[in-house]
């Protein structure tokens, strides 16, 4: 739950700004940001991420929280706060920056394990790196989505309706799961496999019964 505690205090924070400032600054419809800015965005990014890791080495946890990776989370929560009018940024992404974001995912694809290999890694290739490859993977799956599973059938949908609950409460019934699997004779990667399809078909029928009750329907 340590990201629904991390959006809580995004969301207070965007709460105190919009009273600061007003809405109409905000929620106005904005176009969706050229490659420049999104080159401008992801560099920022990494370099902030650079610094906060100095301060809070990846793994070093605060109140639950790895600060060292809040650099992008602040950037993308503001850009889903900025891009929320119309879902302007959600539904067009022009093809034209789609497809040049791509090759620079491909570029930095091919980077990763070059860098590896010849013994270059460093903290501040992977800030860099991390923004750079998770901006172009972020237009892609908007893209994606929104072709394929724009109008999803009611299976789908209840499906859907289930997934943020399935987060909140999928602990408990992963780990009841792998326990009782535990002492199965069999390969790492098939008691993997197992563990996984019998929590995943679990998890959905649990939050199916579980949004059937009317508190939980309005709170989730």
């Amino acid at each position: 739950m340590w990201f629904v505690e991390a959006l809580l205090i995004f969301s207070a924070a965007y709460v105190a700004l919009r009273a600061a400032i007003g809405p109409a600054q905000l929620e106005r419809a904005r176009p969706f940001p050229s490659n420049a800015i999104l080159a401008v965005s992801a560099l920022g990014t990494g370099a902030a991420a650079f610094l906060l890791r100095l301060r809070w080495p990846l793994g070093t946890e605060f109140l639950g929280l790895q600060f060292g990776y809040f650099a992008s989370y602040v950037v993308l929560f503001a850009a889903g706060c900025l891009g929320a009018k119309g879902l302007l940024w959600l539904e067009n992404v022009p093809t034209k920056q789609l497809w040049s974001w791509r090759w620079v995912s491909l570029a930095a694809a091919v980077a990763y394990p070059v860098v590896i290999l010849a013994g270059r890694w460093s903290d501040a290739f992977y800030a860099f790196w991390e923004p750079l490859f998770a901006w172009s993977v972020i237009l892609s799956l908007l893209v994606f989505f929104q072709l394929r599973f724009a109008a999803p059938g009611p299976i789908w949908q209840k499906l859907a309706r289930r997934a943020y609950l399935i987060y909140i409460i999928h602990p408990p019934i992963l780990v009841g799961v792998s326990l009782a699997i535990r002492a199965l004779a069999a390969p790492a990667l098939v008691k993997f496999v197992l563990a996984g399809t019998a929590a995943c078909f679990l998890l959905f029928l649990a939050a199916g019964a579980l949004l059937a009750i009317p508190v939980v329907r309005r709170v989730v």
